[in-house]
């Protein structure tokens, strides 16, 4: 089973100590994987997307424009990858959050209970802009939102590629069901 969400060791051992959020123990059950050392490990997530690719057709990977991991970019495009970049304002995200929002309240959103993408989705925030478009907010959001912003990301993606009408079954459990 593939991990899908990553920590670094030092910021779950700060997480476990608040006693907030358990990464270890989501760790021990399969929902997250920590990495050694104390920042995001590229060669680990370049690993995963591999194997994830040997099992899956991955069609696109929707990265943030200014995404840190610019270097990790490269490489994938190197693995043969098509790497979209995805920007995090309004023109880009208003669609797909609102849609996601749409269709985590109508229970469309399958995710096998994992706890992580549970808590990610729950401390979701939102910001509006004048015409009312919605985003959803890392700094109004009550903590991590990193799962929630990534499914946004990947539900655009789909809208853009099909205009709705298509399951999206990752195969491990998440499913994005996206008939308008």
């Amino acid at each position: 089973s593939v991990r899908w969400f990553k920590c670094s060791e030092d910021a779950a051992e700060k997480r476990d100590r608040n006693a907030v959020t358990p990464y270890s123990v989501w760790a021990r059950q399969g929902f997250m994987e920590i990495t050694t050392g104390n920042a995001t490990d590229y060669a680990v997530i370049r690993r995963m997307l591999g194997e994830i690719g040997s099992k899956y057709r991955i069609m696109e990977l929707a990265i943030d424009r200014l995404f840190q991991g610019l270097q990790l970019s490269i490489e994938l495009i190197d693995d043969g990858f098509n790497v979209v970049e995805f920007g995090q304002g309004f023109v880009s995200m208003a669609a797909p959050c609102k849609r996601l929002t749409e269709m985590i309240l109508s229970k469309q959103i399958r995710h096998s209970g994992n706890p992580v993408m549970r808590w990610c989705i729950s401390n979701v925030a939102t910001e509006t802009d004048a015409a009312g478009n919605i985003k959803f907010s890392k700094k109004k959001s009550a903590d991590k939102i990193d799962g929630a912003v990534s499914l946004a990301m990947s539900l655009g993606r789909a809208m853009a590629s099909d205009e709705y009408g298509t399951s999206y079954d990752s195969g491990d459990g998440v499913s994005v069901s996206s008939n308008a």
